[in-house]
């Protein structure tokens, strides 16, 4: 009888948790406020063990630890940096950095999870702006957006398409070209609102620079890469 009430409560707290980022008083974050819903669900009854426990889909969990793994493993050998400073060479105008901006954070979201993709790449591109005398702020935006939209491409991208993949069984080559034509669309969007809104921003002039040095650690880097290729043909 009280269920419903117990996990409408449990629910609303946790959604008021999440947009707050912590528990007032409490030294918890977006994620413990999580673990803690889901433990008051099944201690209060609201779900039943063998429920919640039928409600983990393993094959997601395996899939996106594995991404992670992978691009941390790019992380440390230094292929972000090389890919930002790849970027600045080509860029000549504020505007053409911003589309290289959102090219990067699209396709890299597309191939791992966008939420790593804005962890790796929200500093560099802080750097890369205050080292170029740029605003940061709609170059921050553009990384933020087209990772969203870049993620919608593939079964990778996201956790949702992980979960939409894993119960529907759309094959990765069917998802992408479903999904792909869609990304690239919404990639175009997006740089034409985040051009629209800072135009005044953008048209300043990029300070003189030189590209600077990244240190890569080529064999790391050889190796994932090659592991990113074996699991793109396998998918």
């Amino acid at each position: 009888m009280y269920r419903p009430l117990i996990a409408f409560v449990v629910l609303a707290a946790t959604y008021l948790g999440l947009v707050i980022g912590r528990l007032p008083v409490f030294r918890v974050d977006r994620i413990g406020v999580a673990i803690i819903a889901a433990t008051a669900m099944v201690v209060s009854g609201a779900i039943a063990w063998d429920a919640a426990v039928a409600s983990v889909d393993a094959h997601t969990l395996v899939l996106l630890f594995g991404m992670m793994m992978l691009a941390a493993y790019l992380r440390l050998s230094g292929f972000f940096g090389l890919v930002v400073e790849r970027s600045i060479a080509l860029a000549r105008t504020p505007i053409s950095l911003l589309a290289v901006i959102i090219v990067a954070s699209g396709v890299l979201s597309a191939l791992f999870v966008n939420d790593v993709v804005c962890l790796v790449l929200a500093p560099l591109v802080l750097q890369v702006t205050k080292r170029l005398r740029l605003p940061p702020v709609p170059y921050l935006l553009a990384l933020a957006t087209a990772a969203n939209v870049g993620s919608v491409a593939t079964v990778t991208g996201n956790p949702q398409n992980m979960l939409v993949a894993s119960f529907s069984g759309i094959g990765y080559r069917q998802f992408l070209l479903r999904e792909g034509p869609i990304a690239v669309i919404g990639l175009a969007c997006v740089f034409a609102v985040v051009w629209l809104t800072y135009r005044r921003e953008l048209r300043t002039t990029m300070a003189p620079h030189a590209i600077e040095s990244v240190t890569v650690h080529y064999p790391l880097m050889t190796k994932t890469l090659v592991v990113v290729a074996v699991m793109l043909v396998a998918f």
